[in-house]
Protein backbone atom coordinates (compact mmCIF):
# COMPACT_ATOMS: atom_id res chain seq x y z
CA UNK A 1 0.00 0.00 0.00
CA UNK A 2 2.91 2.31 0.91
CA UNK A 3 5.02 1.35 -2.29
CA UNK A 4 1.28 2.31 -4.20
CA UNK A 5 1.02 5.85 -2.35
CA UNK A 6 4.53 6.53 -3.51
CA UNK A 7 4.06 5.44 -6.97
CA UNK A 8 0.78 7.92 -7.23
CA UNK A 9 2.84 10.64 -5.66
CA UNK A 10 5.92 10.14 -7.86
CA UNK A 11 3.81 9.86 -11.16
CA UNK A 12 1.88 13.39 -9.50
CA UNK A 13 5.60 15.21 -9.35
CA UNK A 14 6.15 14.58 -12.52
CA UNK A 15 3.00 15.54 -14.40
CA UNK A 16 3.40 18.92 -12.48
CA UNK A 17 6.99 19.25 -13.12
CA UNK A 18 6.39 19.12 -16.92
CA UNK A 19 3.61 20.92 -16.83
CA UNK A 20 5.29 23.71 -15.23
CA UNK A 21 8.19 23.42 -18.00
CA UNK A 22 5.95 23.20 -20.43
CA UNK A 23 4.18 26.64 -19.17
CA UNK A 24 7.63 28.29 -18.55
CA UNK A 25 8.54 27.86 -22.05
CA UNK A 26 5.19 28.68 -23.53
CA UNK A 27 6.56 31.32 -26.35
CA UNK A 28 5.08 34.75 -25.99
CA UNK A 29 2.46 35.83 -28.43
CA UNK A 30 3.06 37.31 -31.78
CA UNK A 31 1.18 38.24 -34.92
CA UNK A 32 2.75 35.10 -36.35
CA UNK A 33 0.02 33.33 -34.24
CA UNK A 34 -2.70 35.09 -36.62
CA UNK A 35 -3.68 34.86 -40.23
CA UNK A 36 -1.96 37.13 -42.04
CA UNK A 37 -4.44 36.35 -44.99
CA UNK A 38 -7.96 35.38 -45.75
CA UNK A 39 -9.88 34.48 -48.76
CA UNK A 40 -13.07 31.81 -46.82
CA UNK A 41 -14.25 33.29 -43.88
CA UNK A 42 -16.00 30.30 -42.82
CA UNK A 43 -12.81 28.38 -42.57
CA UNK A 44 -11.32 30.59 -39.44
CA UNK A 45 -11.99 29.74 -36.38
CA UNK A 46 -13.63 32.52 -33.51
CA UNK A 47 -10.28 32.08 -31.68
CA UNK A 48 -8.64 34.17 -34.73
CA UNK A 49 -8.74 37.95 -34.77
CA UNK A 50 -9.62 37.14 -38.15
CA UNK A 51 -13.18 35.97 -37.07
CA UNK A 52 -14.21 39.76 -37.34
CA UNK A 53 -15.08 39.49 -40.84
CA UNK A 54 -17.76 37.20 -39.89
CA UNK A 55 -19.20 39.33 -37.13
CA UNK A 56 -18.84 41.84 -39.68
CA UNK A 57 -21.09 40.30 -42.86
CA UNK A 58 -23.58 38.72 -40.58
CA UNK A 59 -27.09 40.41 -42.06
CA UNK A 60 -27.93 39.62 -37.85
CA UNK A 61 -25.09 41.63 -37.11
CA UNK A 62 -26.24 44.40 -39.75
CA UNK A 63 -29.61 44.37 -38.72
CA UNK A 64 -28.48 45.10 -34.75
CA UNK A 65 -26.09 47.86 -35.71
CA UNK A 66 -29.08 49.17 -38.30
CA UNK A 67 -31.29 49.49 -34.69
CA UNK A 68 -28.94 51.15 -32.84
CA UNK A 69 -28.55 54.39 -35.44
CA UNK A 70 -26.73 52.66 -38.19
CA UNK A 71 -28.93 51.96 -41.61
CA UNK A 72 -26.72 49.92 -44.48
CA UNK A 73 -27.78 50.77 -47.71
CA UNK A 74 -26.08 49.75 -50.58
CA UNK A 75 -28.53 50.26 -53.42
CA UNK A 76 -28.23 53.72 -52.62
CA UNK A 77 -24.70 53.64 -51.96
CA UNK A 78 -25.34 56.01 -48.88
CA UNK A 79 -23.22 53.11 -46.98
CA UNK A 80 -24.00 53.78 -42.90
CA UNK A 81 -26.00 56.81 -42.04
CA UNK A 82 -27.18 58.04 -38.78
CA UNK A 83 -31.00 56.79 -38.33
CA UNK A 84 -33.74 57.42 -36.50
CA UNK A 85 -34.03 55.73 -33.48
CA UNK A 86 -36.92 54.47 -31.55
CA UNK A 87 -39.17 57.53 -29.93
CA UNK A 88 -36.67 57.77 -27.25
CA UNK A 89 -33.61 55.70 -25.94
CA UNK A 90 -36.12 53.94 -22.91
CA UNK A 91 -38.34 52.84 -25.87
CA UNK A 92 -34.85 51.07 -28.33
CA UNK A 93 -33.66 49.59 -25.12
CA UNK A 94 -37.05 47.83 -24.09
CA UNK A 95 -37.33 46.73 -27.86
CA UNK A 96 -33.38 45.65 -28.39
CA UNK A 97 -33.32 43.65 -25.39
CA UNK A 98 -36.53 41.92 -25.94
CA UNK A 99 -35.13 41.04 -29.47
CA UNK A 100 -31.83 39.98 -28.04
CA UNK A 101 -34.10 37.83 -25.94
CA UNK A 102 -36.37 36.34 -28.05
CA UNK A 103 -34.27 36.30 -31.20
CA UNK A 104 -32.23 32.58 -31.14
CA UNK A 105 -29.99 33.35 -34.25
CA UNK A 106 -29.21 37.04 -32.33
CA UNK A 107 -28.47 35.37 -29.42
CA UNK A 108 -26.01 32.95 -30.92
CA UNK A 109 -24.72 36.05 -32.68
CA UNK A 110 -23.71 37.35 -29.30
CA UNK A 111 -22.40 34.39 -27.82
CA UNK A 112 -19.78 34.17 -30.82
CA UNK A 113 -19.29 37.82 -29.79
CA UNK A 114 -18.52 36.90 -26.49
CA UNK A 115 -15.98 34.35 -27.15
CA UNK A 116 -14.04 36.61 -29.81
CA UNK A 117 -13.59 38.65 -26.83
CA UNK A 118 -10.85 36.09 -26.12
CA UNK A 119 -9.22 36.71 -29.76
CA UNK A 120 -9.13 40.49 -29.28
CA UNK A 121 -7.56 39.91 -25.69
CA UNK A 122 -4.96 37.44 -27.10
CA UNK A 123 -4.08 39.80 -29.34
CA UNK A 124 -3.53 42.64 -27.39
CA UNK A 125 -0.82 40.63 -25.61
CA UNK A 126 1.30 40.07 -28.98
CA UNK A 127 4.43 41.77 -28.72
CA UNK A 128 4.07 43.29 -31.84
CA UNK A 129 0.33 43.54 -32.23
CA UNK A 130 0.49 47.20 -34.01
CA UNK A 131 1.79 45.85 -37.09
CA UNK A 132 -1.15 42.87 -37.78
CA UNK A 133 -2.29 43.11 -40.52
CA UNK A 134 -4.73 41.02 -42.53
CA UNK A 135 -5.06 40.57 -46.02
CA UNK A 136 -8.98 40.66 -47.39
CA UNK A 137 -9.25 38.21 -50.64
CA UNK A 138 -12.00 36.25 -52.32
CA UNK A 139 -15.03 35.73 -50.52
CA UNK A 140 -13.64 38.17 -47.55
CA UNK A 141 -13.21 41.20 -49.30
CA UNK A 142 -17.06 40.79 -51.14
CA UNK A 143 -18.59 40.10 -47.59
CA UNK A 144 -17.13 43.59 -46.25
CA UNK A 145 -18.21 45.23 -49.62
CA UNK A 146 -21.80 43.64 -49.31
CA UNK A 147 -21.94 44.24 -45.76
CA UNK A 148 -20.69 48.17 -45.99
CA UNK A 149 -22.40 48.86 -49.51
CA UNK A 150 -19.33 49.51 -51.29
CA UNK A 151 -17.09 48.21 -53.95
CA UNK A 152 -13.04 48.60 -53.48
CA UNK A 153 -10.92 48.96 -56.53
CA UNK A 154 -7.59 48.06 -54.29
CA UNK A 155 -6.60 45.72 -52.25
CA UNK A 156 -8.24 45.37 -48.80
CA UNK A 157 -6.83 44.94 -45.32
CA UNK A 158 -7.92 44.56 -41.71
CA UNK A 159 -5.50 46.36 -39.18
CA UNK A 160 -5.01 46.54 -35.42
CA UNK A 161 -6.85 49.69 -35.23
CA UNK A 162 -9.98 48.19 -37.21
CA UNK A 163 -10.16 45.10 -34.88
CA UNK A 164 -10.32 47.53 -32.17
CA UNK A 165 -12.66 49.97 -33.41
CA UNK A 166 -15.15 47.71 -34.23
CA UNK A 167 -15.05 45.26 -31.05
CA UNK A 168 -14.96 48.21 -29.07
CA UNK A 169 -17.61 50.50 -31.09
CA UNK A 170 -19.91 47.94 -32.19
CA UNK A 171 -19.84 44.44 -30.86
CA UNK A 172 -18.76 45.44 -27.15
CA UNK A 173 -21.88 47.70 -26.50
CA UNK A 174 -24.31 44.95 -27.78
CA UNK A 175 -22.12 42.13 -25.28
CA UNK A 176 -22.82 44.58 -22.65
CA UNK A 177 -26.23 45.39 -23.64
CA UNK A 178 -26.94 41.76 -23.40
CA UNK A 179 -25.09 41.09 -19.99
CA UNK A 180 -26.47 43.84 -18.45
CA UNK A 181 -30.27 43.05 -19.65
CA UNK A 182 -31.39 42.76 -15.95
CA UNK A 183 -29.62 45.88 -14.73
CA UNK A 184 -30.47 47.97 -17.63
CA UNK A 185 -34.00 46.92 -17.49
CA UNK A 186 -34.31 47.76 -13.63
CA UNK A 187 -33.22 51.13 -14.96
CA UNK A 188 -35.63 51.62 -17.14
CA UNK A 189 -38.22 51.08 -14.55
CA UNK A 190 -36.66 53.70 -12.55
CA UNK A 191 -36.53 56.37 -15.17
CA UNK A 192 -40.10 55.58 -15.87
CA UNK A 193 -40.56 56.11 -12.40
CA UNK A 194 -38.92 59.39 -12.19
CA UNK A 195 -40.23 60.48 -15.27
CA UNK A 196 -43.89 60.43 -13.66
CA UNK A 197 -43.13 62.06 -10.53
CA UNK A 198 -43.26 58.37 -9.05
CA UNK A 199 -39.91 58.75 -6.71
CA UNK A 200 -41.79 58.03 -3.64
CA UNK A 201 -40.90 53.92 -4.12
CA UNK A 202 -37.42 54.79 -3.81
CA UNK A 203 -37.54 56.29 -0.05
CA UNK A 204 -39.15 54.37 3.00
CA UNK A 205 -42.40 55.22 4.37
CA UNK A 206 -41.09 56.63 7.43
CA UNK A 207 -39.14 59.10 5.68
CA UNK A 208 -42.12 60.29 3.53
CA UNK A 209 -43.73 60.70 6.59
CA UNK A 210 -41.22 63.00 8.17
CA UNK A 211 -41.05 65.34 4.96
CA UNK A 212 -43.90 66.17 4.91
CA UNK A 213 -43.77 67.24 8.75
CA UNK A 214 -41.03 69.12 8.10
CA UNK A 215 -42.63 71.00 5.51
CA UNK A 216 -45.08 72.76 8.35
CA UNK A 217 -41.85 74.69 9.17
CA UNK A 218 -42.04 76.65 12.26
CA UNK A 219 -45.44 75.56 12.92
CA UNK A 220 -43.79 72.46 13.50
CA UNK A 221 -44.20 69.92 16.97
CA UNK A 222 -40.67 69.54 18.46
CA UNK A 223 -42.20 66.31 20.64
CA UNK A 224 -43.97 64.93 17.24
CA UNK A 225 -40.81 65.45 15.07
CA UNK A 226 -39.05 63.73 17.89
CA UNK A 227 -40.85 60.95 17.19
CA UNK A 228 -40.63 60.97 14.07
CA UNK A 229 -36.98 60.75 13.46
CA UNK A 230 -36.99 57.92 16.02
CA UNK A 231 -39.38 55.49 14.41
CA UNK A 232 -37.26 56.56 10.94
CA UNK A 233 -34.40 55.39 12.42
CA UNK A 234 -35.99 51.85 13.88
CA UNK A 235 -36.75 50.94 10.18
CA UNK A 236 -33.58 49.11 9.87
CA UNK A 237 -30.89 48.00 12.46
CA UNK A 238 -29.37 49.20 14.64
CA UNK A 239 -32.88 51.14 15.81
CA UNK A 240 -30.28 53.83 17.90
CA UNK A 241 -28.45 54.90 14.76
CA UNK A 242 -30.24 56.64 11.79
CA UNK A 243 -28.66 55.70 8.48
CA UNK A 244 -29.47 55.77 4.81
CA UNK A 245 -30.70 52.47 4.81
CA UNK A 246 -33.00 54.11 6.81
CA UNK A 247 -34.28 57.29 4.45
CA UNK A 248 -33.69 54.66 0.72
CA UNK A 249 -35.50 51.49 -0.16
CA UNK A 250 -33.41 48.55 -1.11
CA UNK A 251 -34.36 49.11 -4.65
CA UNK A 252 -31.76 52.32 -4.78
CA UNK A 253 -29.18 51.33 -2.95
CA UNK A 254 -28.82 47.71 -4.11
CA UNK A 255 -26.73 48.44 -7.67
CA UNK A 256 -26.29 44.86 -9.60
CA UNK A 257 -23.66 44.26 -12.72
CA UNK A 258 -21.02 45.75 -11.13
CA UNK A 259 -18.31 43.88 -12.29
CA UNK A 260 -19.04 43.64 -15.71
CA UNK A 261 -19.24 47.59 -15.74
CA UNK A 262 -15.52 47.53 -13.99
CA UNK A 263 -14.63 45.21 -17.09
CA UNK A 264 -15.82 47.11 -19.17
CA UNK A 265 -14.54 50.28 -18.15
CA UNK A 266 -10.78 48.72 -17.72
CA UNK A 267 -11.49 47.30 -22.00
CA UNK A 268 -12.80 50.87 -22.33
CA UNK A 269 -9.43 52.82 -21.36
CA UNK A 270 -7.14 50.20 -22.64
CA UNK A 271 -8.47 50.10 -26.42
CA UNK A 272 -8.14 54.12 -26.06
CA UNK A 273 -4.96 54.25 -24.74
CA UNK A 274 -3.59 51.19 -27.34
CA UNK A 275 -5.24 52.94 -30.72
CA UNK A 276 -3.46 55.89 -29.54
CA UNK A 277 -0.34 54.08 -29.02
CA UNK A 278 -0.97 52.51 -32.80
CA UNK A 279 -1.62 56.08 -34.45
CA UNK A 280 1.50 57.41 -32.89
CA UNK A 281 3.64 55.14 -34.16
CA UNK A 282 2.10 53.36 -37.68
CA UNK A 283 0.35 56.44 -38.59
CA UNK A 284 2.00 59.66 -40.82
CA UNK A 285 0.87 62.77 -39.90
CA UNK A 286 -2.73 62.55 -42.68
CA UNK A 287 -3.30 59.87 -40.72
CA UNK A 288 -2.72 57.68 -43.18
CA UNK A 289 -0.84 54.18 -42.61
CA UNK A 290 3.10 54.72 -43.54
CA UNK A 291 2.86 51.63 -46.04
CA UNK A 292 0.01 52.59 -47.96
CA UNK A 293 -2.09 50.02 -47.04
CA UNK A 294 -5.70 50.68 -47.30
CA UNK A 295 -8.11 49.02 -44.28
CA UNK A 296 -11.36 49.13 -43.97
CA UNK A 297 -11.20 52.71 -41.61
CA UNK A 298 -9.05 54.39 -43.65
CA UNK A 299 -11.10 53.47 -47.10
CA UNK A 300 -14.64 53.95 -45.24
CA UNK A 301 -14.07 56.69 -42.81
CA UNK A 302 -16.25 58.85 -43.90
CA UNK A 303 -19.30 56.37 -43.57
CA UNK A 304 -18.89 56.11 -39.91
CA UNK A 305 -18.71 59.03 -39.20
CA UNK A 306 -15.35 59.56 -38.36
CA UNK A 307 -14.49 63.33 -39.70
CA UNK A 308 -10.64 63.02 -38.43
CA UNK A 309 -8.12 61.22 -39.63
CA UNK A 310 -7.31 60.09 -36.39
CA UNK A 311 -9.25 58.32 -33.90
CA UNK A 312 -7.70 58.88 -30.74
CA UNK A 313 -3.95 60.82 -31.10
CA UNK A 314 -5.74 64.22 -32.07
CA UNK A 315 -8.46 64.05 -29.01
CA UNK A 316 -5.55 62.38 -26.74
CA UNK A 317 -2.60 65.41 -27.26
CA UNK A 318 -5.10 67.62 -26.11
CA UNK A 319 -5.14 69.09 -22.22
CA UNK A 320 -7.53 68.06 -19.65
CA UNK A 321 -8.71 71.43 -19.06
CA UNK A 322 -9.71 71.63 -22.75
CA UNK A 323 -12.85 69.21 -21.86
CA UNK A 324 -13.81 72.19 -19.09
CA UNK A 325 -13.23 75.07 -22.25
CA UNK A 326 -10.23 75.47 -20.05
CA UNK A 327 -12.43 77.60 -17.78
CA UNK A 328 -11.02 75.43 -14.86
CA UNK A 329 -7.81 75.91 -13.60
CA UNK A 330 -5.43 73.99 -10.81
CA UNK A 331 -3.77 70.66 -9.83
CA UNK A 332 -4.54 67.26 -8.17
CA UNK A 333 -3.24 64.06 -7.71
CA UNK A 334 -4.48 60.93 -10.06
CA UNK A 335 -3.15 57.84 -9.05
CA UNK A 336 0.99 58.58 -9.42
CA UNK A 337 0.25 61.39 -11.84
CA UNK A 338 -0.17 64.81 -10.78
CA UNK A 339 -2.83 66.71 -13.01
CA UNK A 340 -2.37 69.96 -13.75
CA UNK A 341 -5.58 70.69 -15.70
CA UNK A 342 -3.59 73.45 -18.21
CA UNK A 343 -0.88 71.22 -19.47
CA UNK A 344 -1.90 67.57 -18.50
CA UNK A 345 -2.94 65.74 -21.64
CA UNK A 346 -5.67 63.32 -21.67
CA UNK A 347 -3.59 60.10 -22.80
CA UNK A 348 -1.40 61.03 -19.68
CA UNK A 349 -4.87 60.49 -17.41
CA UNK A 350 -5.67 57.73 -19.58
CA UNK A 351 -2.60 55.76 -19.49
CA UNK A 352 -2.70 56.73 -15.34
CA UNK A 353 -5.69 54.90 -15.41
CA UNK A 354 -4.99 51.55 -17.20
CA UNK A 355 -2.45 51.28 -14.63
CA UNK A 356 -5.25 51.22 -12.22
CA UNK A 357 -7.57 49.32 -13.61
CA UNK A 358 -9.39 46.31 -13.36
CA UNK A 359 -8.11 45.45 -9.47
CA UNK A 360 -6.36 48.27 -8.02
CA UNK A 361 -7.50 51.27 -5.70
CA UNK A 362 -7.62 54.37 -7.60
CA UNK A 363 -6.79 57.72 -5.37
CA UNK A 364 -7.48 61.61 -6.26
CA UNK A 365 -6.44 64.04 -3.95
CA UNK A 366 -7.27 67.65 -4.30
CA UNK A 367 -5.07 69.95 -1.76
CA UNK A 368 -5.12 73.40 -0.18
CA UNK A 369 -3.28 76.27 -2.00
CA UNK A 370 -0.58 76.19 1.26
CA UNK A 371 -0.75 72.22 0.80
CA UNK A 372 -0.68 72.32 4.71
CA UNK A 373 -4.33 73.27 5.48
CA UNK A 374 -6.04 70.34 4.12
CA UNK A 375 -6.87 67.93 1.14
CA UNK A 376 -10.16 65.40 0.34
CA UNK A 377 -8.90 62.18 -0.55
CA UNK A 378 -11.25 59.98 -2.61
CA UNK A 379 -10.63 56.45 -3.24
CA UNK A 380 -12.01 53.95 -5.80
CA UNK A 381 -11.20 50.59 -4.53
CA UNK A 382 -11.66 48.93 -8.36
CA UNK A 383 -10.53 45.52 -6.90
CA UNK A 384 -13.79 44.86 -4.88
CA UNK A 385 -15.75 46.27 -7.39
CA UNK A 386 -14.28 44.12 -10.30
CA UNK A 387 -15.57 40.87 -7.87
CA UNK A 388 -18.73 42.05 -6.79
CA UNK A 389 -21.98 41.54 -8.61
CA UNK A 390 -23.82 44.07 -6.94
CA UNK A 391 -22.97 46.68 -4.19
CA UNK A 392 -25.61 47.96 -1.63
CA UNK A 393 -24.76 51.58 -0.94
CA UNK A 394 -26.53 51.85 2.10
CA UNK A 395 -23.41 50.18 4.00
CA UNK A 396 -22.14 52.67 5.04
CA UNK A 397 -20.69 54.40 8.42
CA UNK A 398 -22.77 57.58 7.74
CA UNK A 399 -24.75 57.57 10.31
CA UNK A 400 -26.22 59.96 13.47
CA UNK A 401 -27.06 58.40 16.87
CA UNK A 402 -30.82 59.07 18.03
CA UNK A 403 -29.58 60.68 20.90
CA UNK A 404 -29.67 63.77 19.11
CA UNK A 405 -33.47 64.01 18.14
CA UNK A 406 -34.60 64.38 21.88
CA UNK A 407 -37.05 67.61 21.71
CA UNK A 408 -34.13 69.50 23.60
CA UNK A 409 -31.79 69.14 20.93
CA UNK A 410 -33.88 69.84 18.24
CA UNK A 411 -34.90 73.13 19.98
CA UNK A 412 -31.30 73.98 19.85
CA UNK A 413 -30.33 73.15 16.29
CA UNK A 414 -33.84 75.27 15.43
CA UNK A 415 -32.03 78.45 17.42
CA UNK A 416 -28.47 77.65 15.12
CA UNK A 417 -30.59 77.52 11.69
CA UNK A 418 -28.30 80.76 10.12
CA UNK A 419 -24.82 79.26 11.52
CA UNK A 420 -24.12 75.68 9.94
CA UNK A 421 -21.08 75.74 11.45
CA UNK A 422 -22.71 76.12 15.32
CA UNK A 423 -24.93 73.16 13.79
CA UNK A 424 -21.90 70.72 12.63
CA UNK A 425 -20.55 71.35 15.88
CA UNK A 426 -23.41 70.54 18.06
CA UNK A 427 -24.12 67.40 16.04
CA UNK A 428 -20.31 66.36 15.44
CA UNK A 429 -20.85 64.34 19.16
CA UNK A 430 -23.69 62.37 17.51
CA UNK A 431 -21.55 61.24 14.30
CA UNK A 432 -19.33 59.09 13.64
CA UNK A 433 -17.77 59.93 10.25
CA UNK A 434 -17.08 63.49 10.62
CA UNK A 435 -14.94 65.35 13.70
CA UNK A 436 -14.76 68.88 14.64
CA UNK A 437 -11.72 70.26 16.94
CA UNK A 438 -10.81 73.69 17.83
CA UNK A 439 -6.97 74.55 19.22
CA UNK A 440 -6.15 78.04 19.66
CA UNK A 441 -8.84 79.64 18.01
CA UNK A 442 -8.11 77.25 14.37
CA UNK A 443 -10.81 74.72 14.13
CA UNK A 444 -9.40 71.20 12.57
CA UNK A 445 -12.17 68.83 10.05
CA UNK A 446 -12.09 65.08 9.54
CA UNK A 447 -14.17 63.10 7.24
CA UNK A 448 -14.55 59.42 6.78
CA UNK A 449 -16.65 58.30 4.89
CA UNK A 450 -17.33 55.36 3.97
CA UNK A 451 -19.40 53.70 1.15
CA UNK A 452 -20.31 49.83 0.50
CA UNK A 453 -18.43 48.31 3.00
CA UNK A 454 -17.25 49.48 6.40
CA UNK A 455 -14.46 47.15 6.77
CA UNK A 456 -13.19 47.09 2.97
CA UNK A 457 -15.37 50.08 1.20
CA UNK A 458 -15.68 50.30 -2.79
CA UNK A 459 -15.76 53.87 -1.84
CA UNK A 460 -13.85 56.29 0.85
CA UNK A 461 -14.22 60.05 1.26
CA UNK A 462 -11.34 61.41 3.47
CA UNK A 463 -11.32 65.49 3.95
CA UNK A 464 -9.02 67.39 6.84
CA UNK A 465 -8.93 70.92 6.74
CA UNK A 466 -7.82 73.59 9.51
CA UNK A 467 -10.29 76.75 9.22
CA UNK A 468 -11.35 79.87 11.25
CA UNK A 469 -14.80 79.46 10.29
CA UNK A 470 -16.19 77.58 7.40
CA UNK A 471 -16.86 81.27 5.35
CA UNK A 472 -12.80 81.08 5.35
CA UNK A 473 -12.51 77.28 4.31
CA UNK A 474 -14.90 77.67 1.49
CA UNK A 475 -13.32 81.27 0.07
CA UNK A 476 -10.05 80.03 0.55
CA UNK A 477 -9.38 76.30 -0.32
CA UNK A 478 -8.83 76.01 -3.69
CA UNK A 479 -9.21 72.32 -3.49
CA UNK A 480 -12.98 73.02 -2.75
CA UNK A 481 -13.16 75.31 -5.73
CA UNK A 482 -11.83 73.58 -7.71
CA UNK A 483 -13.74 70.37 -7.24
CA UNK A 484 -16.79 72.65 -7.11
CA UNK A 485 -15.59 73.89 -10.65
CA UNK A 486 -15.46 70.75 -12.17
CA UNK A 487 -18.73 69.52 -10.72
CA UNK A 488 -20.38 72.85 -11.96
CA UNK A 489 -19.33 72.36 -15.67
CA UNK A 490 -19.95 68.93 -15.57
CA UNK A 491 -23.69 68.81 -14.54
Amino acid sequence: MKKLALTVIGGFTVVLAVTLLLNSCAAPVTIKDFRSEISEPNKVPISDPAYLVNILGNEEFTKMISEMGYIPNANRNEGFILGNLADSAENFLEDFIDKLEKNERRRELVRQMIEYRKAVEKLLTASDRYEYLLKLDGEAKKQIEKSFGVQVSTELYVDFRDVLYFYRSWIEPIVFIYEHRAELRRLLEEYKNLKQSNIEKYFTKQFLELLNLLKTGDRIDLDILSKAFLELAAVKSPPNELGISDIFTESFLVRGGIDLKVRFLDHEILYLVEIFEFESSMLDDKGERKDKKVTILSKLRWRFFLTEPFLVKSWGEKTLGSLLFNIVSGEFQLGNLTVDLKTTKIIEVLKELNKILPDKTLKIVFRAADSKSGYIEILINFGYLARSKTINLGDNNITIKTGLFTRENLEQIKSMSNSLEKVLLFVDKYCDFFDIKEENGTKLLRVDIKIAGTTNPAFRILVQFKFENLESLIRKTNALKLLFNILRLTN
